[in-house]
């Protein structure tokens, strides 16, 4: 059986969008676990035990987790004083002859 391909495509989603907000995500994950985590505790007190697409599990030996917690989340966390950044939405159709 023998088809034709397709002489014209329609891609009206950008795919590598998906690969790029994966990437940043990784790089801010690493940004906090080596910045954040392993610069208040060390690697003797704070161990990754496993971690997700969107989240991070640790084992942290400390004596009060709520008074770090408090500490990393003043820093981490965006003010809420801050104006949200207005977000524009152009969708775009491309077509592709082959």
């Amino acid at each position: 059986m023998v088809q034709l391909a397709r002489k014209k495509i329609l891609q009206n989603k950008p795919l590598y969008t998906d690969f790029v907000v994966l990437e940043v995500s990784k790089v801010l994950m690493y940004d906090f676990h080596y910045n954040h985590i392993q610069g208040q505790y060390g690697a003797d007190r704070a161990r990754l035990l496993f971690t997700d697409t969107h989240s991070l599990c640790y084992q942290i030996e400390t004596d009060d987790l709520y008074e770090d917690k408090a500490k990393i989340s003043s820093t981490t966390t965006p003010a809420r004083t801050q104006k949200p950044i207005p977000v524009q939405s152009h969708q775009r159709k491309c077509h592709w002859q082959i």
